[in-house]
């Protein structure tokens, strides 16, 4: 293998993993890092073979800012699966969680965008991300039509600034994924707030 990735890794995990300790460049006295002090959680270079990607939720439901800013920091690629958000979370034969906001297909922003760029309301979403920089996506779909269309949005024009910024500016900001599968008492992690390192109250 060339490389290797990580999924669902916090910044904090991947500090753990990329120096075996939670500590912070500042600690270690290296003041050359770009990072805020409360973003910079570890510094690199104890793993043997450093994570090339770090596959996470990321979409404008939750757009993962300080996560990101850690991964261009040090080198490692944003993979944003559920790019366009998960409909299955809030169906009745899913894990039926209330919604507290518009689905993100369905915001203002991303409407007021798609018309304005001919783009569909999913593209717009895509092209947002992708936009960002050291992100790349992974939208799911079965029909050849859309899996075009994903693929036009990506290696197509950027959005206008304009439209960019409101894309990039939800309010609200909330997993979609659960994360439920991954803990327990038998699973790697034990609770939600363990798996994510965040609060997880709202879920």
């Amino acid at each position: 293998a060339r490389h290797i990735g990580v999924s669902n890794f916090s910044a904090k995990k991947l500090g753990e993993l990329m120096d075996g300790s939670d500590v912070t460049r500042a600690e270690r006295g290296d003041s050359t890092s770009a990072l805020s002090a409360e973003d910079d959680y570890c510094t690199l270079g104890e793993c043997r073979i450093q994570p090339a990607v770090n596959q996470v939720e990321c979409g404008a439901h939750f757009r993962q800012e300080r996560l990101l800013r850690w991964c261009v920091e040090r080198g490692v690629v944003v993979q944003a699966y559920g790019p366009l958000g998960s409909g299955d979370q809030f169906s009745s034969d899913g894990m039926g969680r209330a919604r507290s906001g518009t689905e993100p297909v369905s915001h203002p922003a991303v409407v007021n965008a798609a018309k304005a760029t001919g783009m569909t309301r999913h593209q717009v979403l895509l092209r947002w991300n992708v936009g960002r920089g050291n992100v790349c996506v992974i939208p799911k779909s079965a029909n050849p039509g859309r899996q075009l269309e994903n693929l036009e949005a990506v290696a197509g024009p950027a959005l206008p600034p304009e439209h960019a910024d409101a894309v990039g500016s939800f309010a609200e900001q909330y997993r979609l994924q659960h994360g439920s599968f991954h803990t327990g008492p038998s699973k790697p992690y034990r609770t939600l707030a363990d798996l994510w390192d965040e609060d997880v109250g709202y879920m």
